[in-house]
């Protein structure tokens, strides 16, 4: 089987329920509030968040919108850039919560937390530049 069979093997449920599960362990990581991760996942309430905890820890499917996959992969994204910038992971963990002169003195987190998916899209490419050592 050739790698682009093996990619389309893979069903809906099973990338819902990996993307779930990276994100609640980057949030975790970043130490974010209920709050905060229910906002970054584009969720409404902490009970989806516990309900995907229960589903990943079963194994289960996990259902997730179009939107909320976009998020998350966002979220991944910055999380992969930040720990291939930064060889400390004391570094790449904080970073998220550092003030940072790119998003007006506010840090990582808290641009993104402030508006809908524009905020992850300018973190995400900000990260890539810097990663790749493009500048703008």
């Amino acid at each position: 089987m050739n790698k682009r069979n093996s990619i389309d093997s893979i069903s809906d449920a099973e990338i819902n329920r990996v993307a779930a599960k990276l994100f609640l362990r980057i949030a975790d990581e970043w130490e974010l509030t209920a709050e905060q991760s229910c906002q970054l996942a584009g969720v409404e309430s902490a009970e989806i968040m516990e309900g995907w905890n229960r589903q990943v820890d079963k194994n289960e499917p996990v259902t997730i919108t179009p939107s909320t996959l976009q998020r998350l992969s966002l979220i991944a994204g910055i999380y992969k850039s930040v720990q291939g910038i930064f060889s400390g992971s004391e570094q790449w963990r904080g970073w998220v919560h550092k003030p940072n002169s790119q998003f007006q003195g506010k840090s990582a987190l808290e641009w993104m937390l402030q508006g809908d998916v524009a905020g992850m899209t300018d973190v995400r490419r900000y990260l890539e530049t810097q990663y790749s050592g493009a500048y703008y």
